[in-house]
């Protein structure tokens, strides 16, 4: 049966449940049979769960055709909402319409102004290098040895420390 009746005769709910003998397994079969289509219909769609987002959290906003850069202020009263400052004011977006910015992506955006950036080289070793004058610069690993970096173009170049490891770089 398994479908609400409407009808205007009295009845007890024990009276509309069936009284087959193959009834658990049908059960059974059942809700593997559905569990297997709501597999089948996520793979099939690529649904995945996504993760809640924490206020302050930076992110890109889908807005029409163009991406923005945003900040993350508060859930909103609907599911999977939230509030988000964009430089045009704020707005509500669905969470699919949000993607997280990375820590990492966040760092290299500070990195690409031109003073300060982290370096390591082809052993492991890090450290910071402030540019000179845009070109030239001077580098200190975390052990302590020190060593001269130039850019070839501009864009990437090669460093050697004194203890005679090498490394590249890019801006």
């Amino acid at each position: 049966m398994g479908r609400q009746l409407q009808t205007t005769v009295p009845g007890t709910g024990t009276q509309l449940v069936p009284k087959w003998d193959y009834l658990p397994s049908f059960s059974k079969s059942e809700r593997v049979f559905k569990r297997k289509q709501a597999s089948n219909y996520d793979s099939r769609h690529r649904t995945c769960l996504q993760s809640t987002l924490e206020d302050e959290e930076d992110v890109w906003v889908t807005t029409g055709e163009e991406k923005v850069k945003g900040q993350v202020r508060g859930q909103a009263n609907t599911p999977r909402s939230y509030y988000v400052d964009i430089p045009s004011g704020q707005v509500r977006r669905n969470r699919s319409h949000l993607k997280t910015i990375p820590r990492e992506q966040e760092k290299e955006d500070q990195d690409d102004s031109g003073s300060t950036g982290d370096i390591q080289d082809d052993d492991g070793s890090t450290g910071e290098i402030q540019d000179d004058d845009g070109s030239t610069g001077e580098i200190q690993d975390d052990d302590g040895s020190i060593g001269e970096i130039q850019d070839d173009d501009g864009s990437t170049g090669e460093i050697q420390d004194d203890d005679g490891s090498t490394g590249e770089i890019q801006d």
